[in-house]
């Protein structure tokens, strides 16, 4: 993003996390979570979430739980994501081998496709 559009966007920090299932855990959303903390993001700020339905779940759910909820969207490039994970508003994270174990229901402010 930075790369193609810096010229149209005021800067903005991007934090990257690993893709496929296995990194769909509360480890990446305490990463998150951190790097949240380290930018000083606040309740005035906005998480876009740009990625398939790991990122989308992710994204969805730290943003639905950082300081008891931030507005979110997704921007999907996975077709399983554009019909599935970023528009149903359930958004959840594995835990202990079970699949989406901790979630949440909340709808993105927006989707693009």
């Amino acid at each position: 993003m930075e790369k193609c559009y810096s010229g149209d966007f005021p800067p903005f920090p991007v934090i990257e996390i690993g893709f496929g299932e296995k990194n769909k855990n509360l480890d990446t959303v305490r990463y998150i979570y951190d790097k949240l903390i380290e930018l000083e993001v606040d309740r005035s700020c906005f998480i876009l979430g740009i990625g398939g339905g790991v990122v989308c779940d992710i994204v969805g759910f730290v943003a639905s739980t950082y300081m008891r909820g931030l507005d979110f969207g997704f921007v999907s490039t996975s077709l399983l994501s554009q019909v599935d994970a970023s528009i149903g508003g359930k958004n959840g994270v594995n835990y202990q081998g079970f699949k989406n174990m901790i979630g949440i229901i909340r709808q993105p402010a927006f989707v693009l496709c």
